[in-house]
């Protein structure tokens, strides 16, 4: 379901940045795929959860509640680099596209 997340992030990401239309049309657009990868964004949320719960246990340094900051951090961060963006918003869905490659092709447990 993690590596699932991933490439359904990573498409609707490719996805968004193809989008042609301008106006309410492809303001539409931007909306329905925005929803689709919040599919994939809510499998890799849910279950990176999971993973570091699991991975590292209470007396390690790292918890659940990290990734939670690091998240929103993350989330905050990308609304201000979208709107300060010289190329559009075509390359702020593109920056998603190596963290996707990348992640998915990391190393996996047997």
């Amino acid at each position: 379901m993690y590596n699932l997340g991933f490439a359904w992030f990573t498409v609707s990401a490719i996805l968004l940045s193809t989008v042609w239309s301008t106006g309410s049309s492809g303001a539409l657009e931007l909306v329905i795929l925005r929803m689709v990868q919040a599919v994939g964004g809510a499998l890799l949320m849910a279950n990176s959860a999971a993973i570091i719960t699991d991975a590292f246990r209470p007396s390690s340094s790292a918890s659940p509640s990290d990734e939670q900051v690091v998240g929103i951090v993350g989330s905050f961060l990308g609304i201000l680099v979208a709107g300060c963006s010289p190329g559009g918003m075509a390359l702020v869905f593109l920056a998603n596209v190596p963290v996707g490659v990348f992640g998915r092709s990391g190393p996996s447990s047997s």
